[in-house]
């Protein structure tokens, strides 16, 4: 897998985010490492890699406030096959992004199959 990406907890200890900021400024160290800790262990890239036979598609912001380019990289990387991935020039949340939608959309009629008759 490459990097040592851990996701929320290393958006925690690493992000310029505002609200990454405040949490380590407010909580003392002595509280903030066992934090950090206990959430390592549930970090989706621990998971991701099982879940086979499930079909994957990864839909991704450039420039994304929360999710570096490095920490998709990595997710995408270490989840299972099937997968398709797919990167957008919108915000963190998707916010107006027509092509995002149909994308979606036409990857779930086509994984459930819904573009057949019955």
């Amino acid at each position: 897998m490459p990097g040592k990406v851990r996701f929320h907890s290393e958006w925690h200890r690493t992000s310029e985010h505002p609200l990454a900021a405040l949490v380590r400024r407010y909580l003392p160290r002595e509280r903030f490492d066992p934090f950090i800790s206990a959430l390592m262990p549930l970090d989706a890239v621990h998971y991701i890699k099982n879940a086979a036979p499930a079909s994957l598609f990864f839909q991704f912001v450039d420039d994304d406030e929360f999710v570096s380019k490095n920490q998709a990289d990595t997710f995408y990387a270490a989840a299972s096959s099937p997968k398709k991935i797919a990167w957008y020039r919108t915000d963190h949340l998707f916010t107006k992004c027509d092509a995002a939608y149909q994308d979606r959309m036409q990857w779930i009629i086509q994984h459930l199959r819904l573009d057949q008759s019955c």
